[in-house]
């Protein structure tokens, strides 16, 4: 693949991360693409590489706001609001996140420049609410995913929670629609009926 058409890609994955199948090497390639290629090339993968460019640009966006907020009031930046400002994808930058948040702090605090050090508690603090947070919002999409799933699912049976038969182009709101007309024509029916009867008494007295 083409360097720029990857790129594409990147950028796209970083505001719809479910563009990417949940076994992609994409996420895990992202941080160590050469750009300086036409073609898709990236560095060899490295177990003990330790630190690299995303855990820096994360560490360095949390030193920004703490320079001009106390560390105290600093919220956690959204994952996907980091996955478009350095152009990757969502699950790079989540991976990132929690490598940060795994890592003892004495490591960490070996392996960042001395510009970070200061940072590092403070980030990993907030880092760990980034990630749970975004742990929620997966688990609540794939909720979301599987009752739209298994919604789909009902209609096409022609089966409903509520036993309403839906079947072609028939829905729920017409069945519903017809209910009413049909209550209000009996209803109609009865005071036209009650109304007879009360002339015909009338008339006898």
């Amino acid at each position: 693949m083409l360097r720029q058409g990857l790129q594409a890609v990147l950028l796209e994955a970083a505001q719809k991360p479910s563009i990417l199948a949940p076994d992609s090497l994409i996420p895990r390639i992202a941080p160590r693409l050469y750009a300086d290629t036409p073609w898709s090339m990236w560095q060899p993968e490295n177990k003990a590489s330790g630190i690299n460019w995303v855990h820096l640009a994360i560490l360095d966006s949390f030193k920004k706001r703490a320079i001009s907020t106390p560390t105290s009031k600093i919220k956690p930046v959204p994952v996907k609001e980091l996955a478009e400002r350095f152009g990757l994808p969502q699950q790079t930058v989540l991976a990132a996140a929690r490598d940060l948040e795994k890592t003892p702090l004495a490591t960490l605090s070996r392996e960042v420049p001395k510009e970070y050090k200061a940072f590092v508690r403070e980030a990993k603090a907030k880092l760990s609410r980034l990630t749970s947070r975004s742990a929620q919002t997966k688990r609540s999409q794939a909720m979301n995913r599987a009752w739209a799933k298994a919604g789909t699912s009902r209609l096409r049976t022609g089966k409903t929670r509520r036993g309403v038969t839906l079947r072609g182009s028939r829905r729920a709101g017409d069945t519903v629609a017809a209910r009413r007309m049909k209550a209000a024509n009996a209803r109609k029916s009865r005071l036209a009926r009650l109304g007879r009867v009360k002339k015909g008494r009338q008339r006898k007295t």
